[in-house]
This record gives C-alpha cells, structure tokens and sequence, in this order.
C-alpha cells in the first residue's frame, strides 16, 4: 500500500535519545516502516518547545536541523528529501521526507526568516504550538488570533510557497488564516471537536473552510483527541472518519499521525500498524477508492499541487 503522513515528531525523539531514523524504538523508523509501503511519504515536524523564544527558538531550530541533515546523509540510499513536486514521483522505493516545523517560534518573529526556512527545505509551518509566541495564541488561549507580525508571517508564507498549518492555533487564530491566507492551508494533525471536544480538535465549520479552500486535515492517533470515554477502541477513531466523510470530506481527509509526539492506541502503536489500520477501515466499510485517497492521494495531490 501507499502511506502519506502530514506529522511526526520524530526528529525531536531521535534527537533526545541519540538514535537513528533507521531503527530506534520509537514509533517511526525505517525498520519498521520501509517493508510496510510500497510508497511512503513522511512530513517530519522540528517540534518547537514553547520554552523557547527568539533567539534560543532559533538556536533550538538549527540544533534540529543539523540532526535532520544528518540523518539523511546517513541514510541517504533509503531516504529522498522532497524539494519540488517531482521528488514525490519515480519508482524507487525511498522514503520521500518533507521537512515542517511545528511552532512558528522559530521565525523568531521575523517575516524575513521564511525565506531562510524556505531555504532549509521546509515546506509546512504550523503556526503555534500550545501557547501564544510572536506568531498568535496557540490553543491554551481562549481568546486572541494572529498578531500584526504573525499576519504578515502568514502573507509571506503564501508568496515564499510554505503551506500554512493550523493545528494548534486557538479558534481566533484559525479565522484569522482564513481571512487573509491567499492559497489552501491544511490542519496536519487534528481530528473534529463535535465527536472529541477538545479545543485542538476542528469544529464542522473550520473542516468546511478547509475543505472549500482547496486544502487538507490530517487524523490525529493521539488518545486525547479521539475519546475521552474509550481512546483504544478503534471504533471512537473511526467515528471521526465516518463524520469527516459525512462532511463532504472525502477529498480533504488524510493522516496526520503525530507518531513520536503522543501516545497512540496500542493497535496503531507504530508505523508498521498502519496497513492493519487501512485494513480494519475497509471491514468498516470503506471502499478501496476512498481509502487510498485518506491514506495517500489526497495529500500527494494537494503537495503537487502546492510545493514550490
């Protein structure tokens, strides 16, 4: 099967832990993933650590990209970074990797810093992690969206061609984006608030806009963002998916794990999980059509159609 993953939290681990994306004992590695997928396509998040501001935001954000880097020249026969649309084709079997940060601390609040993570190869930027940086207020606020920097950040964005994340913006954040951003922008890693009410989950409307805007939403394995009554019944992820679908979401809905940076169900505890996974929706009723568009299509479509 084919697999397309908006979010892990890989780098950070395997960083933390000072071991390798080719076999560790984490959620994600090669070891576990390659002989699962006859095509796989991985977003690796920097996850930006809200301890971190400014200048340290920085120095945190290179640390981690030195280690990403490093990691690919170390597995480069198995790995591919992507940089354009074409590094998503070919018949090889390497791991396409697309390189995001999670926390838009780390452009320090500078506009200009885009163009330097451009650079870098990032491709996605969610804008805030839990709390507020220079950017906006993440979902620990209650009220308060996009500062005037932060809506400039979000404007550069759109002309440098890095897609916009709103996972972890607050609900005023989210109107925010959606008031201004000129191109489709995605939700890597969040499921729906009206079967989870969580306040990083989407409410109906938030997925219709993302979904009208021409972008995409990735399903989140993360417990709490599932069930509160039963996280480990697969039955309370796929209600999500049924009403994704219900919401005309059949070419918006992808995945978007966020391996490595939470505690999943024990039957999706790694990569290697996700044909079982794919599997068990289709006993559920899920056509072979709409499956390979959740779990690869839709997002290989919309970062064709968006990767500059």
């Amino acid at each position: 099967m084919r697999y397309f993953d908006l979010h892990c939290d890989t780098i950070n681990k395997c960083m933390e832990t000072c071991s390798d994306f080719s076999d560790n004992p984490h959620a994600l590695s090669l070891k576990k993933g390659m002989p699962a997928f006859e095509r796989w396509v991985q977003c690796f998040a920097i996850w930006m650590l809200d301890e971190y501001r400014g200048d340290d935001a920085v120095r945190f954000y290179e640390r981690n990209l030195e280690y990403f880097k490093s990691q690919l020249e170390k597995n480069r026969d198995k790995i591919l970074q992507v940089k354009n649309p074409d590094d998503l084709k070919g018949d090889d079997t390497r791991l396409r990797a697309i390189l995001t940060v999670e926390g838009g601390s780390a452009l320090a609040g500078r506009p200009e810093r885009v163009e330097k993570l451009k650079n870098d190869g990032v491709k996605m930027i969610t804008l805030t992690w839990n709390a507020a940086n220079e950017i906006g207020s993440g979902q620990l606020e209650d009220r308060g969206g996009l500062t005037k920097i932060g809506k400039e950040i979000v404007k550069e964005m759109d002309c440098q061609g890095v897609i916009v994340d709103v996972s972890h913006l607050n609900d005023d954040g989210f109107y925010d984006v959606a008031s201004i951003a000129g191109k489709p922008f995605v939700a890597s890693h969040s499921n729906l608030r009206s079967i989870q009410n969580h306040k990083r989950n989407l409410t109906d409307e938030q997925f219709r806009i993302i979904r009208d805007v021409g972008g995409i939403v990735g399903l989140n394995f993360y417990t709490g963002f599932i069930s509160d009554e039963n996280p480990e019944d697969f039955e309370a992820l796929f209600r999500h998916v049924y009403h994704f679908l219900e919401l005309g979401g059949e070419n918006t809905l992808c995945m978007g794990s966020d391996f490595d940076g939470a505690d999943v169900p024990k039957y999706i505890k790694d990569i290697s999980c996700v044909p079982a996974l794919y599997n068990k929706m289709a006993q559920y009723g899920l056509d072979k059509t709409t499956l390979d568009k959740i779990f690869y299509e839709n997002s290989v479509n919309f970062f064709e159609k968006n990767l500059t």
